[in-house]
């Protein structure tokens, strides 16, 4: 589910934890360049991110997820976080 995704989200460590029978990671990206990514994973549960494309850094910690960006800032907005301009 993870075709079409930028090197960047393949080698995020929270995309490489991701394991399990029940686990799935998805990446949907746009003609603009913004991508999303979706994780279920048993440690940090159901999270949609967004601004994908610009993550440097994205792991779990304590079941939250942690993100560092390229570009932007990581923050939360309408609850969902991500890596905003």
């Amino acid at each position: 589910m993870l075709n079409g995704a930028p090197e960047n989200v393949l080698q995020l460590e929270a995309v490489r934890d991701c394991r399990g029978t029940d686990a799935a990671c998805g990446y949907m990206g746009s003609a603009s360049g913004h991508g999303a990514l979706t994780l279920i994973c048993p440690v940090s549960g159901v999270s949609q991110v967004l601004g994908a494309d610009r993550l440097k850094s994205l792991r779990v910690r304590n079941g939250t997820l942690v993100g560092e960006c390229s570009s932007g800032s990581w923050g939360r907005d309408a609850s969902l976080p991500g890596c905003y301009r």
